[in-house]
């Protein structure tokens, strides 16, 4: 007995902890989608269904708590407008603010990655799909036209069945009408699915080592692979057309690079176009984008292979053109996901996390030392955080452990796994670097979109850096987003004029710079004295206001009504573009209508609107417009029984206020039944009648009294 109960107790125990279990939620913005990240303990159970306007997570924890208080700091409302939880043990609730979808799937078998994206075709709207472990049905077909439908994977099923199966499968592969296709060398999705699942097509499956194939899918390959889907990316590009590391040849870069050179040129000075290719993708190899795309410079402009210029401004962190040969390739099973990858900076949500590990391992050591940091920041920004993890131990063997730019990686992988610590260790140690002449901005820009998550300031000296940074970078590539930061820091620290004046430079009405927008003036109505604040929301121009988020507008407007300027703040919350949302600013706008001296509008405002605050401003309203006893209802209803009371009053109805609720009016309309009653006359005994009229006068002037002092 003492052995079995030493066998169970730890399985109860473990239970119980996981079961009180506590998860964060971390929530990250980008272009196409919203992604929310939740850490859930390896194993879990997990579900989420589409609502009307939204979807449902619920986790197999019974006594889970959501800890989600900052993620509205990340993200603006634009597709998730809010998060409704009941308390520990509920499900978690998501309200969308947009006509959207929602995709679910699992990462490295802990992190649960939720995307938030509008939906394609909004007149046929789909529900959220959901990705998680699902049970596959494997379709086969036979020779004689037979169907049979496999569930996959095998781990499920009992032995004999699972024996069964076997035999079934060698007596297709008899046949030849089943192919077993042995896995390749190379990183693979772990049991919990460390990768995103790759959704079924018909032809091919994820699951195992085992390749479905019928005879119509075969001859329709090459259609498949020819013709694109309406909105869909061209095919993928071939392995062979991305073999970096076969561009070389044997010995070092100074033995190889001369012999390239002198064959650029035969007989009578002629250029070879294909030397010159060679030498590109030489250069390609040793990491020198900006001597391939010079050498490519040698051909007419319609020679140039665009697939080796677009990969020399990679080497170089350069912005290749949006219509370039990898844009869309990150969906693909080959080596072009990498590189696409590292085109757009970020693993979107149909990246192949898998494919680009497999072909990152396959690049000799020096470009994973010089590319690796970068891809595993692009794997962290898409939540493949697992991903990212083997990729800078990819760059550990490869001996650039120390690099800054694996130092900036790490920093961005503890911020998604919320370790803040480690996190502000690893920017300042690449802000303090010697050597990061890029990374050292980017680590500082990071730094500062950390002290806005914590609503800290930042300090004088990080301030005059990033000042000396923009200054530095204004011509480069990375030099907005380092402006962007310059402005935030100044809001952090309250020079809100300078912030403000940054803003207002030419060329800074973008999408990123609405965001620094949003960001200054909020903090300016949360922290900006009353002075500076109505100077910069009241100069502010129309078209900048029209830019700002709902809830930053929201913030200004409510500030501005509490300081008496009810107009200006009406021009604020009155976004007529946002009738979907408009129910949130209800409250706001019909108690600024209400100040206006317009009450049927601010009736307007709250139609629908049942809350205590609403029925407040309804019974303010109601009562402007003389509704006396419509507007004690209203406020009855908003627990606001002492204006309710003198409502009623007025209304003459006083009486239908609840006992014990009566306030200062109901005293009021006592004392004031009591003087209407007085004392009936005393038949037939005049001489006892005025005495006691005399003795009552005393109290009846005491009364009246009370009555003045009470409606004063």
């Amino acid at each position: 007995m003492t052995r079995i109960l030493r066998m169970i107790l730890p399985v109860l125990l473990l239970a119980s902890a996981a079961g009180a279990a506590t998860v964060p939620v971390r929530s990250g913005a980008h272009p196409d989608f919203t992604r929310l990240t939740f850490r859930i303990p390896e194993g879990t159970g997990w579900s989420v269904k589409p609502e009307t306007g939204g979807a449902l997570l619920t986790l197999d924890l019974p006594e889970v708590r959501f800890e989600f208080g900052d993620v509205f700091d990340r993200i603006p409302r634009t597709r998730l407008k809010d998060i409704v939880y009941p308390g520990a043990g509920g499900s978690l609730r998501l309200q969308f603010a947009c006509d959207c979808e929602a995709t679910a799937f699992l990462e490295g078998g802990t992190l649960l990655v939720i995307d938030l994206a509008e939906r394609d075709d909004p007149a046929q709207p789909e529900p959220a799909r959901v990705v998680a472990r699902p049970a596959v049905m494997l379709p086969l077909v036979f020779e004689n036209g037979d169907n049979a439908n496999l569930p996959l994977p095998l781990s499920g099923l009992a032995r004999s069945l699972e024996d069964g199966l076997v035999k079934t499968l060698l007596h297709g592969v008899d046949q030849e009408v089943l192919d077993l296709k042995h896995a390749g060398i190379g990183p693979r999705p772990s049991a919990e699915g460390s990768q995103r699942p790759i959704p079924l097509e018909g032809r091919e499956t994820a699951q195992a080592n085992m390749r479905v194939e019928t005879v119509i899918d075969r001859d329709l390959d090459a259609v498949r692979n020819s013709i694109a889907p309406l909105g869909a990316a061209a095919r993928c590009i071939e392995a062979d057309e991305l073999a970096v590391a076969d561009w070389a040849g044997v010995g070092s870069f100074g033995q190889q690079v001369g012999p390239a050179r002198a064959a650029l040129f035969g007989e009578f000075d002629r250029l070879n176009p294909e030397a010159v290719r060679r030498l590109a993708r030489l250069y390609l190899h040793f990491g020198f984008g900006t001597e391939a795309r010079a050498v490519l410079h040698l051909l007419p402009e319609v020679e140039r292979p665009p697939l080796l210029g677009t990969l020399g401004l990679v080497m170089d962190q350069g912005l290749p053109a949006p219509d370039n040969p990898l844009s869309g390739q990150e969906r693909c099973d080959g080596p072009a996901a990498l590189w696409a990858v590292l085109v757009a900076g970020t693993a979107g949500a149909q990246a192949d996390a898998t494919a680009v590990e497999r072909a990152f391992a396959e690049l000799p050591a020096h470009l994973r030392a010089h590319l690796g940091p970068r891809v595993a920041t692009a794997l962290t920004d898409g939540g493949y955080v697992e991903s990212a993890r083997r990729v800078l131990r990819s760059v550990d063997r490869a001996g650039a452990r120390d690099s800054s730019a694996t130092a900036l990686a790490e920093a961005d992988i503890a911020a998604l796994e919320n370790a803040p610590e480690i996190q502000e260790e690893k920017l300042q140690q690449v802000v303090a670097a010697q050597d990061a002449e890029v990374e050292a901005p980017m680590a500082l820009v990071r730094l500062i979109e950390k002290r806005w998550t914590e609503k800290s300031s930042v300090s004088e000296d990080e301030l005059q850096l990033v000042a000396s940074y923009a200054s530095e970078f204004r011509a480069s590539g990375i030099g907005p987003e380092i402006a962007r930061a310059h402005a935030l820091a100044l809001a952090l620290n309250q020079e809100f004029d300078n912030a403000i004046d940054l803003l207002r430079e030419p060329g800074r009405e973008d999408r990123e710079w609405d965001r620094i927008q949003d960001r200054v003036y909020a903090l300016l109505s949360e922290r900006g004295d009353d002075v500076t604040f109505l100077r910069h929301a009241l100069e502010m121009a129309p078209s900048n206001r029209s830019r700002l988020d709902r809830d930053t507008a929201v913030v200004i407007a409510n500030r501005l009504f509490s300081l008496g300027f009810p107009e200006e703040a009406m021009t604020f919350a009155d976004r007529p573009r946002d009738q979907v949302t408009r129910r949130d600013r209800a409250a706001l706008l019909a108690a600024t209508a209400l100040e206006l001296g317009k009450p049927h509008r601010a009736l307007l405002e709250l139609q629908g609107m049942e809350d205590e605050e609403a029925q407040r401003i309804r019974g303010a309203a109601l009562a402007r417009n003389g509704a006396y006893l419509e507007a004690a209802q209203a406020l009855m209803s908003g627990q606001d029984h002492e204006r309710a009371a003198r409502y009623l009053w007025l209304a003459d109805a006083w009486d239908a206020l609840p006992a014990g609720e009566a306030g200062t009016y109901g005293e009021v309309a006592g004392l004031s039944a009591r003087l209407a009653e007085g004392e009936g006359a005393l038949p037939g005994t005049p001489l006892a009648d005025a005495e006691t009229l005399l003795s009552q006068s005393e109290a009846v002037r005491a009364t009246v009294e009370a009555l003045l002092a009470a409606v004063e």
